[in-house]
């Protein structure tokens, strides 16, 4: 069956679950006698492994060949399901080589591995806020996180590339501001949106839709395979026992089927390790519940996914932005993770082809955030990033975009006022002595944007190394550094 956008929908295999789940926790407890610190190092390893295969169009890399040289040793495929289509779904299921599902056994589970069309997973997509007052656009700096993509690349020429807008957020406002003779005042227009751009029928245009709680084909599709596997595998079998993994948005996957599972065969014990994944909106999951989940999550600390999704107030502009988003989109930014968090300081797998300074291979990672405490670049000005914090505070302060527009007119005022008065030309002027509001506000507004870019500029180093620290090699880094081997 196929959608009307193109994508495969898997056949539904239906299963009574019972009426309570009988495991509904997210305890670890682990059955059998696995050496389950190797089974879940071995499951972060399979995370990478599975961007192998159908390999990306720039060819798979790692800087860890050792540990893919592992995988290859120890396990092998018994089922996968790819579908590189407009769903985007790949999923594998492996087994430990000898592995007989027809005896009781103490070695690793199964481990069924989700992954997205993308490999590292942050290819095609960029998020951008933008604020305008009068017209004019006082912000509108895409951050883009595909490392393919030119960091300067502005919002028209994504749109010219192809790339799709996703709006999560805008509103409209009519503040009070001091108009161009001083003691007069008067009602401006102003705005503030956050879009989230990606390719159309890609990764990221199907999971943001599910982050926003509106379904996806390709959860579905993760759904109804995790099933067929439980149904056709491992309830037959006299070991029943599944791990999930995956990374990113495969990590989303996984977390998802994790709890739809549990809550399927309470009698089958199935857990998840996921690492950098994205958050699940509860209408992807129900009936089941983020309860129903036995998941841990494995998290680079300062990565960009896990930062927009848990630690909104650590992101500038964007986090604030989101915070306003919350009364139209009726949440509080993209959903979060599910299951028990462990975030670490990153340790760096070595440089590859990122363009920012990485340090040497097993160096600890720079500070990210808050960008007040960054060591990654220096700071632009004395005192950090004092005009990107400034429209950030007022973000925050601010209970309506009416009111914010307020504040920063009273800014551009108090700080550009009289710098403008001085470079107004004649065109600018209606006669009588009075000049148009909207050309001294947009001097002060250009004033403004050539203070701030300084900082944007450091701002975009500092959001492009964070989405290098979102890609499997750094997580291998961290994780290896920080459980090593038995």
């Amino acid at each position: 069956m196929a959608l009307e956008n193109g994508a495969t929908v898997l056949e539904t295999i239906t299963v009574t679950a019972p009426k309570i789940a009988e495991n509904s926790s997210n305890a670890t407890e682990v059955r059998g006698d696995a050496k389950w610190k190797t089974c879940w190092r071995h499951a972060c390893y399979l995370a990478k492994y599975i961007y192998k295969d159908p390999a990306p169009a720039g060819g798979f890399h790692t800087q860890f060949p050792e540990k893919i040289a592992e995988v290859e040793r120890y396990w092998e495929k018994w089922d996968e399901l790819v579908q590189q289509g407009a769903s985007g779904l790949v999923a594998r299921l492996f087994k430990v080589k000898g592995y007989d599902p027809n005896s009781k056994t103490d070695v690793c589970p199964p481990c069924l591995v989700f992954r997205g069309t993308d490999f590292d997973d942050m290819r095609n997509l960029a998020v951008v806020p933008t604020v305008k007052v009068l017209g004019h656009t006082f912000y509108n700096k895409p951050t883009i996180l595909d490392k393919t993509i030119d960091s300067n690349t502005t919002k028209e020429q994504l749109v010219a590339l192809g790339w799709k807008s996703t709006l999560i957020y805008t509103e409209d406002g009519w503040p009070v501001v001091e108009g161009a003779t001083s003691g007069s005042y008067l009602s401006l227009p102003c705005s503030v949106s956050l879009e989230i751009f990606s390719k159309e029928n890609g990764d990221w245009s199907n999971n943001i839709q599910q982050g926003l709680g509106k379904g996806s084909a390709q959860y579905r599709n993760a759904t109804t395979y995790g099933t067929r596997q439980i149904v056709e595998k491992i309830r037959p079998s006299n070991d029943k026992r599944l791990e999930i993994t995956g990374h990113s948005l495969g990590g989303g996957l996984a977390s998802a089927v994790c709890c739809v599972l549990n809550r399927l065969f309470p009698s089958i014990y199935i857990h998840a390790i996921v690492f950098n994944p994205s958050g699940v909106h509860p209408n992807t999951i129900r009936p089941a519940t983020a309860a129903d989940g036995k998941i841990n999550v494995f998290s680079v600390k300062d990565e960009f996914l896990t930062t927009v999704q848990s630690h909104r107030n650590l992101l500038p502009v964007i986090g604030s932005v989101f915070r306003l988003a919350k009364r139209t989109i009726k949440q509080d930014g993209m959903p979060d993770h599910l299951g028990i968090m462990m975030q670490m300081p990153g340790t760096s797998p070595g440089k590859y082809d990122e363009t920012w300074s990485v340090p040497p291979k097993g160096s600890h990672l720079p500070v990210l955030f808050p960008i007040n405490q960054q060591t990654l670049v220096p700071f632009p000005k004395k005192g950090g990033f004092p005009a990107i914090n400034k429209l950030d505070t007022m973000l925050n302060a601010s209970p309506s975009v009416s009111l914010f527009a307020t504040e920063a007119a009273k800014y551009l005022n108090e700080t550009y006022r009289s710098g403008a008065d001085k470079t107004l030309t004649e065109n600018s002027w209606m006669g009588l002595g009075v000049y148009r509001i909207d050309s001294l506000y947009v001097e002060m507004g250009k004033r403004y944007v050539a203070d701030l870019q300084p900082e944007i500029d450091a701002l975009m180093k500092i959001f492009e190394a964070s989405a290098s620290y979102h890609g499997m090699d750094y997580v291998i880094a961290t994780y290896d550094k920080t459980f090593g081997k038995p």
